[in-house]
């Protein structure tokens, strides 16, 4: 009788555990993601521009908790949410790759967090833009929730805006090739 009652206690507690461990993979850290997405002005995660857009599907759709949208035309997307004590939080990475002109590559990828938090929204927007200044020249425009980047055929904009009808402030962190025109 005890082994039975330890046995139903371990997988309890194992069942628990994994529980645990599941619901703590849907809250990610979203100033870590921040500093990821900025450290290096050229890439975020595995993305960068010129890499094969498969790539962007085949890293993408086998991470857990991300939720990957394959495209149908030139773009496709991932994203993870959540929402924890009234706050809610989105992270997203969409790229541009275009099917005729450059081979299937990507052109373009956007980096963005949307929440409904105005304070969380504006340290997140301060913190992505020191961390980009630590990377990068002087920005050649900025503005108060605008700044932007070229150098080369590179360019990179980050912005901070507020969509009233969805009640979200979005930040958004764009990268492109400057050479590509789209038709």
């Amino acid at each position: 009788m005890n082994w039975i009652r330890i046995g139903k206690s371990l997988i309890l507690a194992a069942v628990f555990s994994i529980g645990s461990a599941l619901s703590s993979m849907a809250y990610f850290d979203y100033n870590q993601a921040a500093d990821e997405v900025t450290m290096e002005p050229m890439t975020a995660y595995t993305v960068y521009l010129a890499m094969p857009k498969t790539d962007f599907g085949g890293n993408f759709s086998i991470l857990p908790d991300w939720k990957y949208y394959k495209g149908q035309g030139d773009s496709e997307k991932a994203e993870r949410e959540y929402t924890r004590d009234g706050v809610y939080m989105l992270e997203g990475l969409e790229i541009k790759a275009p099917v005729k002109s450059w081979g299937q590559r990507v052109v373009e990828f956007d980096n963005y967090f949307k929440t409904n938090d105005k304070k969380i929204a504006r340290s997140m927007y301060q913190r992505m833009l020191q961390t980009l200044w630590a990377g990068m020249d002087e920005p050649v425009v900025q503005k108060e929730d605008y700044a932007q980047w070229s150098q080369d055929n590179f360019a990179m904009a980050l912005q901070l805006s507020y969509d009233k009808t969805a009640g979200q402030y979005l930040i958004l962190l764009r990268r492109y090739n400057t050479d590509y025109v789209s038709a």
